[in-house]
């Protein structure tokens, strides 16, 4: 283990953490909102099945450098960790079960990357077999995107689910009083001039 490894798992392990949290509080009704996130789908759910899929990528990735034979049942895709290639999963389960392939996939992957050591770190990414921009990088470097993209994926279903509530809210739907992950309905009300469009995140 590395000092540098032991900073990159503990800051992936707060990802994981705060992924599943989000989406364990996310109303059932957003699941299938739309959600454009360029690469990773149309909908809250491809996205979040992504999400899942590149986890299980990832631990396939840092231990051989492919993707061949992946974990938990992730079928291999060309673009490697986060390179080109992203294509919509040949099946979404539900939410619960990709929760549980986040949390699941995400904690292996940051074991692994906790082990690393500094010598692994350094070494460049292969993955001669993907068309992947990240090729003959080092692996600190791929570890520190997917950490970047893995973010960025959470804000694109964090924005969507807020905007698809707003929507409802300005349209006359009732809020039906649930809460949206982070706190509030996402449309925040005054009995004097209606909702007030207050996005959460």
């Amino acid at each position: 283990m590395s000092e540098r490894g032991g900073q990159l798992a503990d800051r992936m392990q707060l990802q994981v953490a705060e992924i599943t949290r989000f989406l364990s509080d996310l109303p059932t009704a957003e699941f299938e909102s739309p959600c454009p996130d360029a690469g990773a789908g149309s909908t809250v759910r491809a996205v979040v099945a992504h999400v899942a899929a590149a986890y299980g990528r990832a631990t396939m990735i840092l231990r051989t450098g492919s993707c061949v034979g992946t974990p938990h049942g992730v079928p291999p895709r060309a673009g490697g960790l986060t390179g080109s290639g992203h294509r919509p999963e040949p099946a979404e389960p539900d939410l619960p079960t990709l929760i549980e392939q986040i949390r699941v996939r995400g904690n292996d992957v940051v074991q692994l990357v906790r082990t690393m050591p500094e010598s692994a770190l350094r070494q460049p990414f292969p993955g001669e077999e993907f068309r992947s921009a990240h090729v003959g990088k080092p692996f600190s470097m791929i570890i520190e995107y997917m950490i970047y993209q893995q973010a960025a994926h959470l804000d694109a279903v964090r924005r969507a689910v807020a905007e698809h509530h707003n929507q409802r809210t300005a349209s006359g739907s009732n809020c039906d009083g649930h809460e949206l992950p982070g706190g509030m309905c996402s449309a925040q009300h005054d009995d004097r001039t209606g909702p007030i469009g207050k996005a959460v995140g």
